[in-house]
């Protein structure tokens, strides 16, 4: 059996690095400001200042309860989890796949779960690091391990749509021609930081990994930045400078490129290159794609439907008010109004922003290209 750490019988698949360092976006360049401030309007959630410090959830519910309670319970919140915290694998213990020779395990006692892979005749076993993805009721689970020196995304993943294992996103759906590569992918410095820059708050500091300063999961200080010295504003009386950052005072341009760095944008999708539906999942980059998108209009940014304090509304009634916000029934007004859907009047989005489904990933993700969709019409990448 090989462990944690062992250089053998696996090190054959290096040069793939080479291959996912051209698909891989690269991270994001970091203020050169030592004192952690969020002085700068183009600050990013990638983007944490060199010298930050950050105070908690916990130091921010003190003064605002009801958003930290409620923000606590989302998907975000949950985007990176320890397997001592994680409801997924405390619910499944024991999963297993098989794909051509390897057959894999991802068994959990206590707070430990271990990830083995074998081929009947060598095994690795390396402990699970961390849990990526909202695992119940979301998308699925991806987990990250080291083994060779490596951080590695695992070659199979959770998905809640069918409440077991498959192979990851974006991996090899044929059985890898070692034992070493049925592993899973090694991960290079720059998807290590951008992995963790976007599933946790706090985890990059300038170009360095600190994950023994992190906080796992989207928490407030993701968004708002880190809080310490806000607090101190705060209690001093200090008002004029509170040493924090509200993206909901950007315009609609900056904040689709504010939530966009971890959610995509157009900018991300061309250098990525990904074409056809995979692309679904870039919300900013669908929604800019969009003929009624405009950077300047308030009525079409992210904040407009999605309340990042709260989980994400399934009910498409619901958005009926935000869509009738622009395509008013009447057609007085016509300077800042567009003329009413002709065939319905409720649940505009279910004809107008259809959900896709992305093969091997058993979801169906709403499309934010918003546009009159035709029957049968292939998916407009």
């Amino acid at each position: 059996m090989l462990r944690a750490g062992s250089t053998q019988g696996g090190l054959e698949w290096l040069p793939a690095l080479a291959l996912i360092l051209l698909i891989l976006p690269c991270p994001a360049r970091a203020q050169k400001r030592g004192d952690g401030s969020l002085s700068n309007p183009n600050w990013l959630p990638t983007l944490v200042p060199p010298g930050a410090r950050y105070a908690g959830s916990k130091a921010c519910a003190q003064c605002h309860p009801s958003e930290a309670a409620a923000q606590a319970l989302t998907p975000m919140a949950r985007a990176l989890e320890s397997p001592g915290d994680c409801s997924v694998l405390r619910e499944h213990p024991t999963m297993t796949f098989t794909n051509g020779p390897y057959v894999y395990h991802i068994r959990t006692e206590a707070d430990r779960t271990m990830f083995e892979v074998t081929d009947g005749r060598r095994e690795i076993a390396v402990p699970v690091l961390w849990a990526f993805g909202y695992g119940v009721g979301g998308v699925g689970q991806t987990y990250v391990f080291r083994y060779g020196g490596y951080y590695f995304e695992s070659q199979v993943s959770f998905y809640d749509g069918i409440q077991r294992l498959a192979i990851t996103m974006g991996h090899v759906l044929y059985p890898p021609e070692s034992l070493g590569r049925a592993l899973g992918n090694p991960l290079s410095d720059a998807a290590v930081r951008k992995c963790f820059g976007c599933h946790a708050t706090g985890a990059v500091s300038g170009d360095r990994l600190e994950l023994n300063k992190m906080i796992p999961g989207v928490s407030c200080e993701s968004c708002h930045g880190p809080g310490t010295r806000h607090i101190a504003a705060v209690r001093s009386g200090d008002l004029k400078n509170l040493k924090i950052f509200n993206p909901g005072r950007l315009p609609t341009g900056g904040e689709t490129r504010f939530c966009g760095s971890c959610h995509r944008t157009t900018a991300q999708e061309k250098r990525l290159g990904i074409r056809g539906v995979e692309n679904v999942r870039f919300q900013g980059y669908r929604l800019e794609r969009s003929r009624c998108y405009n950077p300047k209009d308030r009525r079409i940014r992210c904040t407009a439907c999605h309340d990042p304090h709260q989980a994400v509304v399934t009910r498409a009634a619901y958005y009926d008010a935000k869509c009738l916000a622009c395509h008013a029934r009447d057609h007085g007004d016509t300077l800042r109004r567009a003329p009413g859907c002709p065939v319905a009047a409720k649940n505009c989005i279910t004809c107008h922003m259809p959900k896709v489904e992305v093969p091997g990933v058993y979801h169906k993700f709403t499309d934010h290209f918003i546009r009159i969709v035709k029957p049968n019409a292939p998916y407009p990448s």
